[in-house]
């Protein structure tokens, strides 16, 4: 994939006049759309996917995997737009973090060979959800499975390496440590993996969330550049939500072209 660029080049590249405004208009129709709601509706691939939520789940013990959070939105339709109906056909992907399941199925929903990953405190809902979806996945060629994975521990029980490695939202150093993450997605990933990971910037006291994970991802001898903005889905994309395409230092190039 292409290099990363420097922190200072990202913070100099011009922008077309209009381009922001336009942007964070088309957001207004789905950004926090579903944050009130029981369930979340989204249409990936021609199919409608229906992904069951508990609100306030951190207060009901269930950390933040609980809810549909923009990010992941951004990334299901990232998948979309990048790999199309059947895109995924063929390949083993495992999406960590999963907590509803939302990404994992549309994944499956592109044909993929899923397996979506949590800690054992939301394995219900996100069960539950990929039971309300598997006919959706079945159609499109995809397959759904579930497993407890505490990242960088039980590796070994998920069988990998995988093709494609998924996550949005796992970023939130005021409630989970960035490093073991960024373990799990080095221990998932052999050097022709292609890793996606979607993240809605949000400030820390200690440090730039941001900077520290791709600091991490170098120092564990991983490649990064953030999807600029025009390979995003064009409905689907907003100022502070980024996804990142990532893979191991050494790898030759990547079978999953960064443009859709």
């Amino acid at each position: 994939p292409p290099q990363p660029a420097s922190h200072s080049a990202r913070a100099v590249m011009p922008r077309p006049v209009g381009e922001g405004v336009g942007r964070q208009l088309l957001s207004l129709s789905w950004r926090g759309k579903f944050m009130s709601s029981d369930s979340c509706r989204l249409q990936v691939a021609g199919q409608h996917l229906h992904i069951h939520q508990i609100i306030n789940s951190e207060l009901k013990e269930l950390g933040t995997g609980g809810v549909v959070w923009d990010a992941a939105v951004a990334l299901c339709k990232y998948l979309e737009h990048r790999f199309g109906p059947h895109g995924l056909k063929g390949q083993r992907v495992v999406e960590v973090g999963s907590g509803t399941g939302l990404v994992g199925i549309c994944a499956a929903v592109l044909g993929g060979q899923v397996l979506c990953t949590d800690l054992g405190l939301v394995q219900d809902l996100m069960q539950r959800n990929c039971k309300a979806n598997s006919a959706a996945c079945t159609a499109s060629g995809g397959s759904l499975q579930t497993h407890v994975y505490n990242w960088g521990v039980n590796e070994a029980e998920l069988e990998p390496p995988f093709d494609v490695v998924l996550a949005s939202e796992c970023i939130v150093p005021r409630l989970y440590p960035i490093e073991p993450f960024v373990q799990a997605l080095h221990r998932l990933s052999s050097q022709s993996s292609i890793i996606l990971v979607a993240y809605e910037h949000r400030l820390w006291h200690e440090y730039d969330p941001a900077i520290r994970f791709e600091d991490l991802l170098r120092a564990y001898g991983m490649r990064v550049v953030r999807v600029p903005q025009a390979e995003m889905h064009p409905s689907y994309t907003a100022d502070g939500i980024w996804v990142w395409a990532i893979c191991k230092e050494h790898a030759g190039d990547l079978s999953l072209n960064l443009a859709p």
